[in-house]
């Protein structure tokens, strides 16, 4: 049998973004895909990840993800912000969901399972400029808690 694969913030993040309602997992990438397989529903990425708090005796993580908010029109020089927003409010409302605990989270196969303990919004949902004017983009960066389930490495 093969030793699992660590969790890592980017498939914990992800995983989820899956779980809200209204999100597909064809909505949801680490990167965007080509345009026209997402251009209908928009699509949320993962940008950059920056270090949170760590813990020195338990394997907890929390760092600051933002995470990005994609919509394009085809065939237009027009934005579509308003869906791009509405992703937004999508992630914003699933925080309030999770108050009390997230639901579970499932991680691509061969990877050790993990939990979300805790996420919520650290900035609010800002507008990133586009240099293709038929792109809107927005992001917020969010505090994602999360561990590994399962015994802790190094514990006796």
């Amino acid at each position: 049998m093969a030793a699992l694969r660590h969790a890592n913030t980017t498939l914990v993040t992800l995983a989820w973004l899956k779980t809200l309602d209204g999100v597909t997992a064809d909505m949801v990438g680490p990167t965007r895909p080509q345009v026209e397989k997402w251009a209908a529903t928009g699509f949320i990425s993962i940008g950059p990840s920056f270090p949170g708090v760590s813990e020195l005796y338990v394997p907890f993580r929390r760092p600051i993800v933002q995470i990005d908010f994609w919509a394009v029109t085809l065939n237009s020089k027009t934005p579509n912000p308003a869906l791009a927003k509405e992703l937004g409010e999508i992630v914003m409302n699933g925080v309030y969901r999770d108050l009390y605990g997230a639901p579970p989270i499932t991680l691509p196969a061969g990877h050790a399972p993990a939990y979300v303990t805790t996420i919520y919004p650290v900035s609010e949902i800002r507008e990133v400029p586009e240099p293709q004017s038929n792109f809107a983009h927005y992001a917020v960066d969010m505090h994602v808690g999360w561990m590994e389930q399962g015994p802790i490495v190094g514990a006796n």
